[in-house]
């Protein structure tokens, strides 16, 4: 009769621990289906950002240089453009295909104007839609409204694809909010439309619900808005690809239990008195199972059946706890890798420059994985563009953003080699990275200073967008010793942040330059850094550190400075990104 009660306890306590991890792993499927349709939803977002970031660049060109050539080779640039078409008053004013794009030569010659009515009544500045027809290579148009005059451009489909296809375990679509296809595999999803509306209606921008596929099978689907557009991506996985590390662990888990299970019964037949304490320890770890102490351990030291199954409990405990925290780290860390590789297009010059007439030497360090500071440098006819940028915070939304920076000023310079005047004044590069900003969307802003050495005229043009002031060291010949007051910090030409708005205006202020001045940038984060006492470095220690190492090269004293600060701050972590740039002028 104990033998009886023994197995039917211990079977339904079994039961009860398996019914409970399928519940918890549920659970997590469904958290993990609904994290990868947010992730396709973030990265389908950029994208898209990135596009309207891009056809922004064709819309200031359009506006400030000659259309025909600059616009062309900035169309040509971009392998996904197919053409671009600008309209207003309903009226054609200018169209131009993309000369690298032969395959879509006969899509481009359609006109978009059909097009113009349904993008003039929409209220959103941009307007999305696909229109690529069956059999034809795949195609949207991204319009963007600028006072009376539409752009319309045409773009190929193929970036969705690699977004939506990166695991196959998934059928992942991009939706409109209506519930039809805007892009995937099939021209129409087994989503209810009922269902779908009362989704949108209830205003609630991701979940994960039960469904049925086109070849009617069960299916979990998880959805996603798109963050800044009227799109949702949704993702499809088969019920049973979705359950079947769970169901492989159930039926371990159910052969275990009956191993259990007889090994119980064959000890209480011939050790049911021996083993009557041995047994409860059983009967108490598999309470603590049910309750999903998965890290409960049975501490018996005997060498017989009952040890071993003791040792097999522990086991199954080992290997479901390892198993669920692999699970887990592995999806965290695939999520990193795939933001942190968009961070890395965001590329900083060498920290150590020697030009004909400039001697650079940078520091950067950022306070987290991802930085939010950035600067570079330009070379231009006999001209040093000097660039320095900190945005709000640190980590991946800043480290984007700089990356929006950093592809702006590249932009620029390619610019440059056809058109010189577009790098000849400070506030102009301000204005034109301010408009690639504020097109991004995102809320956040990023400090900058732009300074252009012009060797010639030994002069130093800069304009300043809410960075932390320059100093500026006059070469003194060595004659008198330096002091703080010989320090000049550039204080004018400030202007608002970047990202703020989008019609800021911005100035510039003129100082002259002589040879072997000192020129020397830096962020917020350099002199904010706290010691052990929650003390700051702050400004006047950073002047004392530049007096003390006045007079050495700029890469002896750009680390005899970074090397006061670190002596400072001992072991504290740095609350945010650090940039120092020292320039020395040959002139």
């Amino acid at each position: 009769m104990l033998v009886t009660i023994l197995g039917i306890s211990i079977s339904f306590y079994v039961w009860f621990a398996i019914d409970i991890f399928k519940k918890d792993k549920a659970a997590y499927i469904y958290e993990n289906g609904l994290m990868y349709t947010e992730n396709l939803s973030s990265q389908t977002s950029l994208y898209l950002k990135d596009v309207g970031n891009r056809l922004n660049l064709l819309i200031a060109a359009y506006s400030r240089m000659d259309q025909s050539n600059t616009l062309e080779k900035l169309i040509e640039k971009n392998d996904d453009f197919i053409d671009l078409q600008i309209f207003k008053n309903k009226k054609s004013l200018f169209s131009m295909c993309n000369p690298r794009a032969r395959e879509t030569e006969e899509i481009c010659h359609r006109s978009l104007s059909p097009y113009v009515s349904e993008i003039s009544a929409g209220e959103g500045q941009v307007f999305l839609k696909n229109i690529g027809a069956m059999g034809e290579i795949p195609h949207f148009i991204f319009s963007i409204k600028e006072l009376d005059e539409i752009f319309i451009l045409r773009v190929n489909t193929s970036q969705f694809g690699k977004i939506l296809d990166q695991n196959n375990l998934y059928t992942s679509y991009a939706l409109n909010q209506s519930g039809s296809v805007f892009y995937g595999p099939n021209s129409e999803t087994a989503i209810d439309k009922k269902q779908w509306a009362s989704f949108i209606a209830s205003k609630v921008d991701k979940g994960t619900f039960e469904g049925k596929n086109l070849n009617n099978e069960s299916v979990l689907i998880s959805y996603s808005k798109v963050p800044g557009f009227s799109k949702y991506i949704i993702s499809e996985i088969s019920q049973e690809t979705a359950f079947s590390a769970a169901t492989y662990l159930i039926n371990k888990s159910l052969y275990f239990a009956l191993l259990v299970l007889s090994l119980s019964l064959i000890t209480g037949v011939f050790f049911s008195r021996n083993v009557t304490g041995s047994i409860n320890q059983l009967y108490l770890a598999t309470k603590r199972l049910s309750k999903r102490d998965f890290t409960s351990k049975v501490l018996i030291s005997s060498h017989d059946e009952v040890g071993v199954l003791a040792d097999s409990f522990n086991l199954m405990s080992e290997e479901i706890v390892m198993y669920m925290s692999e699970m887990k780290e592995k999806s965290r860390l695939e999520n990193e890798m795939k933001v942190a590789s968009l961070v890395q297009t965001a590329f900083f010059p060498k920290s150590e420059i020697e030009l004909k007439h400039v001697s650079i030497a940078a520091y950067y360090t950022p306070a987290t994985e991802c930085g939010g500071d950035w600067w570079g440098h330009i070379e231009h006819q006999d001209k040093t563009i000097l660039i320095l940028a900190d945005a709000t915070g640190h980590g991946v939304p800043a480290a984007l953003l700089t990356a929006t920076i950093n592809s702006a000023a590249s932009i620029l310079e390619k610019l440059s080699k056809q058109d010189a005047s577009i790098l000849s004044r400070p506030e102009n590069i301000l204005s034109l990275m301010n408009h690639a900003v504020c097109s991004v969307g995102a809320n956040i802003m990023l400090t900058c200073f732009v300074g252009i050495i012009d060797i010639n005229a030994r002069t130093l043009s800069y304009s300043n967008a809410s960075h932390n002031p320059p100093l500026l060291l006059k070469n003194k010949g060595g004659v008198l010793p330096v002091d703080k007051d010989d320090f000049i910090p550039l204080t004018k030409a400030l202007g608002p942040r970047l990202g703020h708005d989008p019609m800021a205006a911005f100035s510039n202020d003129q100082v002259f330059i002589d040879h072997n001045d000192l020129l020397i940038l830096y962020t917020d984060g350099l002199v904010e850094c706290t010691n052990q006492d929650g003390k700051q470095w702050g400004k006047r220690r950073f002047l004392q550190s530049l007096i003390k190492n006045h007079g050495e090269t700029t890469v002896k004293m750009r680390d005899n400075v970074i090397m006061d600060l670190n002596d400072y701050k001992k072991n504290v972590p740095n609350g945010d990104d650090i940039t120092l740039i020292i320039t020395k002028l040959n002139i």
